[in-house]
């Protein structure tokens, strides 16, 4: 069984460098009918990213809130204060579900939708980021992460959306 992961599409995390993808991940959403709808979003409650990056945000609404257009139509929303989406939570769902496939939308390309792929990459679970459907703060890093995510879980696992 496959499933769609949506990674932190939160107003705290849209910029002028990665709100391309806000309309076509809308889009695919709510057109996407193969399986659960699992949507994550980070909430810093401090930890590592906070004490040594020096990172504040991220900690109340309206920046920890979903765009519009997300939240109706999740099967599940899981809060997460880690890089990873694969929390023990979600491990349970992909476990109870069957799911050998996810596909993989979101934000940050470089860092949270990298970490989620590898993740589920050492578990067994076929990652399948849609590039065109993943952002960064920079495009730099978007593209820094793409390189990074062909190289180690395939290029096959990186693929656009529409073609």
């Amino acid at each position: 069984m496959e499933a769609l992961m949506v990674i932190d599409i939160q107003n705290g995390f849209i910029t002028k460098e990665n709100d391309y993808i806000i309309e076509p991940a809308r889009e695919f959403i709510k057109s996407y009918h193969n399986g659960p709808i699992i949507v994550t979003k980070y909430i810093n409650n401090g930890g590592p990213v906070e004490e040594w990056d020096d990172y504040h945000q991220m900690k109340t609404a309206p920046d920890t809130d979903l765009i519009p257009g997300i939240a109706e139509y999740a099967d599940y929303i899981f809060d997460k204060n880690n890089y990873t989406s694969v929390t023990d939570e979600v491990k349970m769902l992909i476990t109870s579900k069957n799911i050998d496939t996810i596909y993989l939308i979101g934000i940050s390309t470089d860092c949270c939708v990298l970490k989620t792929a590898f993740d589920l990459f050492e578990m067994g679970i076929r990652p399948i980021v849609l590039e065109d459907l993943c952002g960064s703060s920079k495009k730099k890093y978007h593209e820094e992460g793409l390189s990074i995510l062909k190289r180690n879980i395939g290029e096959n696992q990186v693929q656009k959306w529409r073609r």
